[in-house]
């Protein structure tokens, strides 16, 4: 065999073969990462708002304890007198 002279083989279909399944690995890797990312902005979000609703209704069971409180020892002092 000359130099320069290449051998006919079969490498031109192996590197087409390797370059897609390199794309395929890419694009599945991509499809996996925007998922997992709309997820974890959807999970954000959804916790974001239980957590504005514990605040709304922690602060509404506050002003009833208050008022609770309140009646209770409005009621209470009155007790004694007679």
């Amino acid at each position: 065999m000359r130099l320069g002279q290449q051998r006919k083989t079969g490498k031109p279909q192996a590197i087409r073969a390797a370059f897609a399944l390199v794309l395929f690995c890419l694009a599945l890797n991509l499809i996996l990462i925007v998922g997992l990312l709309t997820r974890a902005k959807t999970e954000r979000s959804s916790s974001s708002a239980f957590s504005s609703s514990t605040s709304a209704r922690q602060l509404s069971e506050m002003a009833i304890n208050l008022v609770q409180g309140q009646i209770t020892s409005a009621t209470t002092q009155g007790a004694g007198v007679t």
